[in-house]
């Protein structure tokens, strides 16, 4: 009688681990992301905060290879997509930003010419405010004549190449040449037209009213000619 033969399993090989597996970041890389997220994609700010040393040229240069490394760069989309935001998203926000005009916010200041922010939210045009310095003075007049009270009130508008500038690199969308000559030539236009004003009100020349601006509206006088 034949014996039964016996049927030895084969166990199947171990994969390999997989190679070129994605290197851990260095503590300064994580705090650079961690920055970055947290600051609205400024790159060069998040370097300075994560340690990084050398002047802003140096900074940005980081910045741009730490965007290139596949542990960032998905952290960066992963919030991106949280935030939805994407190439028309930036354009849209750009071409906002350019069409940007003070009578944007006609209806929004007070009596005294201050702007209300509440109102302008309502309108939808507060997120288009960077800056807003408000300054009340008054003028002594004759014994007796009233004082006059005057309110100065500047607004600085977010610029568009700013905010595309943190979302370009990370979209991969190409900045065009010569994009700040309309920003640059619609600030002179608005400081032209605040230099008029003071001239009128205060019955200064020129050259006084220039002064005059340098010392209160610095925004608005550096884009006299």
């Amino acid at each position: 009688m034949a014996k039964p033969t016996s049927t030895k399993k084969i166990k199947p090989a171990k994969k390999k681990a997989a190679a070129g597996r994605a290197k851990k970041l260095t503590v300064k890389a994580e705090a650079w992301t961690e920055n970055f997220l947290a600051n609205g994609f400024n790159g060069t700010e998040a370097g300075r905060a994560a340690g990084y040393k050398g002047s802003d040229n140096t900074l940005a240069q980081i910045a741009r290879e730490n965007l290139r490394k596949p542990q960032i760069a998905s952290r960066v989309r992963a919030r991106l997509d949280g935030l939805r935001a994407n190439a028309d998203e930036v354009l849209n926000l750009l071409a906002d930003h350019l069409r940007a005009d003070i009578a944007d916010f006609e209806g929004c200041f007070d009596d005294e010419g201050r702007l209300d922010m509440g109102k302008a939210k309502e309108k939808g045009v507060s997120r288009l405010v960077r800056k807003l310095r408000s300054v009340t003075r008054t003028i002594p007049r004759g014994k007796d004549e009233a004082p006059i009270r005057e309110t100065t009130v500047e607004i600085e508008l977010h610029s568009s190449q700013d905010a595309a500038a943190k979302l370009i690199p990370v979209l991969g969308l190409k900045q065009k040449a010569g994009e700040n000559e309309q920003e640059t030539e619609r600030k002179r236009k608005w400081a032209s037209e605040q230099l008029e004003l003071v001239m009128a009100r205060s019955g200064f020349d020129r050259e006084a009213a220039i002064e005059w601006m340098r010392a209160n509206t610095p925004t608005a006088a550096q884009w006299i000619n």
